[in-house]
């Protein structure tokens, strides 16, 4: 399982660099768990389909809701992580597993900047 740099936005502006293809499973950072987007990108001619599996349950007991998410053909996504996602491991992380993971490269940007200004 590869982990994601975080980058940070900016005043100045920020455009994301694609850290490199993704594996079949990432461990991302959520953060606090609301300022932090994973930028895919897809150059290939065929969907790919991301998959977020949160750990543990509900308030009403039941399983957290699997979360997929398609990256068109040629196209993007921007991708808000939240605290519900949670893979359990302890490292305020989540897990995303990607069909067909290559060519798709991945940015996870985070914005620390607007809570100060």
């Amino acid at each position: 399982m590869a982990t994601i740099a975080v980058q940070q936005l900016v005043f100045a502006g920020t455009a994301p660099t694609l850290t490199g293809t993704v594996t079949a499973s990432d461990a991302l950072n959520y953060g606090n768990g609301m300022n932090t987007v994973a930028v895919y990108s897809n150059s290939s001619a065929s969907p790919v389909t991301l998959t977020i599996t949160p750990y543990g349950n509900n308030s009403y007991g039941l399983a957290k809701q699997v979360v997929t998410i398609t990256v068109p053909a040629h196209g993007s996504v921007w991708v808000p992580l939240v605290r519900a996602y949670d893979d359990g491991n302890g490292a305020n992380t989540c897990t995303v597993t990607t069909s067909g993971f290559s060519p798709l490269p991945v940015a996870l940007v985070q914005d620390n900047v607007s809570a100060n200004s």
